[in-house]
């Protein structure tokens, strides 16, 4: 049997999803590889050990023990599932961690070492092929259905309403995303008395820039971050699920795990017109995209889908389908287990 440790620094967000998660399903289904998640790695870890994967790692202090795991024969590999290469400028003014420039560097040196990296979309891996020589693997983020079930059978089982939730589930890599959707936002709501908006993870009012959406403060819902056992029923009263992105060179490398996200509970998504979403959605079909991510092409979306609560329905329910046979992790978790068959045979 070979043995995968997994170390990796958070287990929340893409520690669930490309830790957690795979060694769960990868356990439960083959007999051949055994996966263990870590916090941190200790000399035994070694012993019997065939693959290492170290995620997203900036620390010297795990470089240093990559390069001793190597040094005893065992095969490594460096997961990443963001363009770390290319943090916005926003992000980098607000966080001490990307104003370090010794961050990019020590990423850089984590993938060069690795005998492979794996990444999550096409895009990121055209990125790290240009900062390594090492072979990249794709494998995308799946998700755990199961988590998701039972708040779907609540969602189809409420009593209709006319109220329409426009849902936006964010991340602090999003406020700066604000200005794509607040004028589109702003109208819809002065159109539409039944909208309310419905905001988890780091977006408030206080990021819409014009003060407008003050106006809507009675029908405006701005949470912070939930953990992933929580978000689920966090989002149960969403009807339509927004995803807007900047048109800068990090987030085209993202992945499309909001779409997943809200179609696993049949919510209909309207995203921007880039790869994160291009690559996994259908427009009109399995959700829509602001056309050229203007304020128009997004009250356009919103508004097609606020006054027809069946298409709604309807986009949600392909979505769904399309989620459930394509990104159930269930389904997917042979790609991970070829994934660390092949970086384990590499000469």
């Amino acid at each position: 049997m070979d043995y995968v440790k997994y170390i990796m620094a958070e287990l929340h967000a893409c520690g669930h999803l490309r830790g957690e998660l795979i060694a769960r399903e990868m356990n439960k289904r083959y007999n051949d590889i055994r996966m263990d998640i870590k916090m941190d790695m200790f000399q035994s870890d070694t012993i019997g050990t065939s693959l290492m994967v170290f995620l997203r790692m900036h620390q010297q202090a795990f470089l240093d023990r990559m390069i001793a795991v190597k040094r005893l024969g065992i095969k490594t590999a460096y997961d990443v599932d963001d363009d770390l290469f290319n943090i916005p400028p926003e992000c980098s003014e607000r966080y001490d961690m990307f104003k370090d420039p010794t961050f990019v560097g020590r990423h850089q040196e984590f993938v060069q070492a690795a005998d492979a990296v794996i990444v999550s979309t096409k895009t990121l891996a055209g990125v790290v092929k240009q900062h390594t020589h090492s072979p990249v693997f794709i494998v995308p983020n799946s998700l755990d259905i199961q988590n998701w079930e039972a708040t779907f059978a609540k969602r189809m089982t409420s009593e209709p309403s006319d109220t329409v939730t426009i849902g936006w589930t964010n991340s602090s890599f999003h406020t700066f995303g604000v200005p794509i959707i607040e004028e589109a936002l702003v109208q819809i709501m002065e159109e539409f008395p039944n909208v309310r908006f419905h905001s988890i993870g780091f977006v408030n009012l206080e990021h819409f820039k014009t003060g407008r959406m003050e106006a809507f403060k009675d029908r405006c819902v701005c949470e912070d971050w939930v953990p992933i056992d929580r978000f689920p029923e966090a989002m149960v009263d969403m009807d339509i699920g927004i995803a807007p992105l900047n048109d800068c060179k990090y987030n085209m490398s993202r992945s499309g795990i909001k779409w997943m996200q809200y179609s696993a509970l049949g919510i209909p998504t309207i995203a921007s017109p880039f790869p994160p979403y291009e690559d996994v959605m259908t427009d009109n079909e399995t959700g829509m995209f602001a056309k050229m991510n203007t304020p128009k092409g997004w009250h356009d979306c919103l508004k097609k889908l606020i006054v027809d609560r069946d298409l709604r329905i309807k986009m949600g329910f392909k979505a769904r389908r399309e989620v459930l046979d394509k990104h159930d992790i269930r389904n997917n978790v042979a790609i991970w287990h070829d994934c660390y068959k092949q970086i384990m045979e590499l000469k």
